[in-house]
């Protein structure tokens, strides 16, 4: 069902192709044809390298049916060679390209006296692993359209550090400086990094071509890259069109002002059979505030895959359709222009990125690493937890991305238990270094905005469970 870049579903399209409303029914074949996505335990089960491709430096078990030691022993077998100079994001572009380089990784960070410590922080912390300068290399994304004294701060840190890139792309708070009549998620939407991290994706298209994948994740996220590294280097002989990340799906509303909007991004689900359930369900009572319309009736389109915002890889080629497309650079132009309050996709990056794969014309292979991928939480029985697939669980030297680090402390200790051999873990020296002071209940992820209940909520309706409204 094709609809235009940036318009809206006709609810009388949708109702036509599918009377029932059973949408699980109507296109789950089809979108599951579509869509390939491949769970990391099973990506053995992607088509092999041909005869003519070398077999992987070191094959990652992410394709066999076992991991764990054998994942630990290929990070382990060759690490990479420290050369005097290593390579940073202040080097040229060409020497950049041309050194066989696996992984450029931009990291949305702010201007601001936080964003600053978050960088100290990562430098201190997973900056330090020996991949990055060699195989990895790593760029804070800022916008150098940043007033003049904090842009003169930014320019004296990367001469310090270069390892800062200023893209002339605006922080997102400097377009959207007010409530809009559309978007009930202003605020956050102001602090997504959206513009200059599709700039990123322009920049490294244009200057690092032969770069094979490039990723961006969150200031408060680390990642393995002793893990990372190896799972790249075996899937690069797969489609030339990959994406990697903790796939979820979900609908989207790329129009809100034609419906109104609460929560344009709707029909979520942790699988595309529950985003199917859900993209026809409504919640909620109508005429109480907390209603939520159901997603086919105000213009969304049907549900795609997406990876979560903590981080999310592109091979070169898919890469380079996301910053050439005309489909795609004319959407993000016109999100920043006149008609902005309509496309508030700057609320969620994450999905938008979804969304634009959506137009490529070749058939990209998902690859989920959701399982590994993880918000951190102490836990009293952190030593089971963190081994599980909880969204919140003490960090493991199995896990991929950690995200949610609010601390310096926090950033070491992540990097601590993920970069080696096993670290057993000491519930109270994980809610010292994690929190920042020990305290009673620690059982909690990080956001103290988030109540628990909210998120089992959230999951009933990912399994289309109660509240749906009659």
């Amino acid at each position: 069902m094709h609809v235009a870049i940036g318009q809206n579903t006709p609810p009388a399209q949708l109702h036509a192709a599918c009377p029932s409303r059973k949408y699980h029914r109507c296109f789950f074949d089809q979108l599951a044809a579509r869509y390939p996505v491949a769970q990391f335990r099973a990506a053995h089960l992607l088509p092999g390298c041909d005869a003519a491709s070398p077999p992987p430096r070191c094959a990652s078990p992410f394709l066999s049916q076992h991991s764990g030691p054998p994942l630990r022993r290929c990070a382990a077998a060759s690490p990479p060679p420290h050369p005097a100079a290593r390579l940073k994001c202040s080097s040229a572009p060409a020497a950049v390209d041309a050194a066989g380089v696996q992984l450029l990784l931009g990291v949305p960070s702010a201007p601001s006296a936080k964003g600053a410590a978050r960088r100290a922080a990562v430098r201190s912390s997973w900056l330090q692993d020996e991949r990055v300068g060699t195989s990895v290399v790593v760029c804070f994304l800022l916008s150098s359209q940043t007033p003049p004294r904090e842009l003169e701060a930014l320019q004296e840190e990367q001469r310090a550090h270069g390892d800062i890139l200023l893209l002339d792309a605006p922080e997102t708070s400097f377009i959207i400086t007010q409530n809009t009549r559309y978007s009930n998620f202003t605020k956050k939407g102001r602090g997504m990094p959206t513009f200059k991290q599709y700039a990123f994706f322009q920049h490294a298209a244009a200057f690092y071509p032969r770069i094979p994948f490039v990723g961006k994740i969150d200031d408060d996220t680390a990642p393995n890259l002793r893990l990372l590294t190896p799972l790249l280097d075996s899937l690069r002989c797969h489609s030339p069109y990959m994406f990697v990340g903790a796939i979820n799906w979900a609908s989207f509303v790329p129009r809100a002002a034609e419906f109104g909007v609460r929560g344009d991004r709707c029909g979520f689900g942790w699988s595309l059979g529950a985003a199917l359930h859900n993209f026809g369900s409504s919640w909620g009572k109508p005429g109480e505030k907390s209603y939520i319309e159901a997603c086919d009736t105000r213009g969304g389109v049907l549900p795609f895959p997406y990876g979560t915002g903590a981080g999310y890889i592109f091979s070169a080629a898919l890469l380079k359709f996301v910053a050439t497309s005309p489909e795609v650079t004319g959407w993000v132009a016109e999100a920043a222009g006149p008609t902005r309050e309509e496309l508030q996709w700057q609320k969620y990056e994450d999905t938008s990125t979804g969304y634009w794969l959506t137009y490529c014309p070749h058939r990209i292979q998902f690859i989920d690493i959701g399982p590994q991928i993880h918000d951190i939480m102490c836990h009293e029985k952190g030593e089971r937890r963190r081994h599980g697939g909880a969204t919140y669980r003490p960090p493991s030297n199995a896990s991929v991305l950690v995200h949610n680090l609010k601390t310096p402390s926090a950033f070491g200790y992540a990097h601590e238990h993920m970069r080696g051999d096993e670290v057993p873990y000491d519930h109270e020296s994980c809610t010292r270094q994690v929190y920042g002071a020990i305290r009673g209940n620690s059982a909690r992820p990080l956001n103290p905005g988030r109540k628990r209940g909210k998120r089992r909520g959230a999951k009933q309706s990912a399994r289309g469970g109660a509240r749906k409204s009659t």
